[in-house]
């Protein structure tokens, strides 16, 4: 069975890592654009800390996988570092999923309060449960003897608690952003009905991608926690750089391209004075990076 979880393993991790490189690459234009050319914020810096980390983490990763030679006490400082970061990365990704909508509710207090409720309890059952995983772990060293295919080091161990929790907070978290999405559509339908998309770019790219990236967090998170209590012990964390590479390319992808959006509606915005257009201007607001008038600050 090892041997088998082996050889998905290496597929399965050089198949995110192309992708997760590739969408770097693909967007990186853009993130000079709308990130590296505005001042620090809070927009920035989630930004970076959803992208980066597992982006560095890659890189450990793979030294994992092709290092010929690794002791069981450096296969547990490598797995523990990878698995930490991919927590991390992941409650970054979910965070700026909430703040994105907190703010299609005009920043309401109640929402916040009820996604960041079940966040922090995410993140604080999260922390325990991956601590007691990480030492239950069962590490196969020096894979490589067996052969040149295998990875250095490969976790069979009693890592499927960890999986399945962290599986579990993003359904239940994405579920209620989703709902929470879905309730504002229907609430602002008579803003819908008159072109109120229509004539917003960037509200039509926050439903859309809004939308969208919530149906496929949420359906891959189901999945992997199928497959984690299901399948066999050693298949427990296959997917979990899957999970996290989609929360972290999907997010920042959300940024960017609002960003890209609320560009072509800011000039229309500053224009009208109209009171009936608070709502969207007070969701545009919240949802930018920053504006060209405004990227001195780096407002979020």
């Amino acid at each position: 069975m090892a041997h088998i979880v082996a050889v998905i393993d290496i597929q399965v991790l050089l198949g995110m890592k192309t992708s997760t490189s590739y969408d770097y690459l693909l967007m990186l234009p853009t993130e000079v654009q709308y990130v590296w050319q505005v001042k620090w914020g809070v927009g920035k810096v989630l930004y970076l800390l959803s992208r980066y980390p597992l982006l560095l983490v890659s890189l450990v990763d793979l030294h994992r996988m092709t290092s010929h030679v690794a002791s069981e006490k450096e296969c547990r400082v490598l797995y523990t570092l990878i698995y930490h970061t991919m927590a991390f990365a992941t409650m970054i990704s979910e965070v700026i999923l909430i703040i994105r909508v907190w703010a299609l509710w005009q920043r309401r207090i109640w929402v916040i309060a009820v996604l960041g409720s079940i966040l922090i309890a995410g993140m604080i059952t999260a922390g325990i449960v991956a601590e007691g995983a990480l030492r239950g772990v069962d590490v196969i060293s020096n894979y490589r003897v067996v052969s040149l295919s295998y990875p250095a080091c490969l976790n069979v161990g009693k890592g499927r608690r960890m999986s399945i929790v962290l599986y579990i907070i993003i359904m239940v978290n994405g579920t209620a952003a989703f709902l929470l999405m879905i309730i504002d559509g229907i609430r602002s339908r008579r803003y819908l009905c008159h072109g109120f998309v229509q004539n917003s770019s960037m509200m039509h790219t926050f439903y859309k991608d809004g939308l969208l990236y919530f149906a496929a967090l949420l359906a891959t998170s189901i999945i992997n926690t199928t497959v984690s209590l299901t399948q066999p012990l050693e298949y427990a964390n296959l997917l979990l750089s899957a999970q996290t590479s989609l929360h972290s390319v999907l997010s920042t992808r959300m940024l960017l391209n609002l960003r890209h959006s609320a560009q072509r509606d800011i000039s229309d915005v500053n224009s009208v004075a109209d009171p009936s257009t608070y709502h969207r201007r007070h969701n545009i607001t919240g949802l930018r990076f920053a504006t060209d008038t405004d990227s001195s600050t780096g407002t979020a």
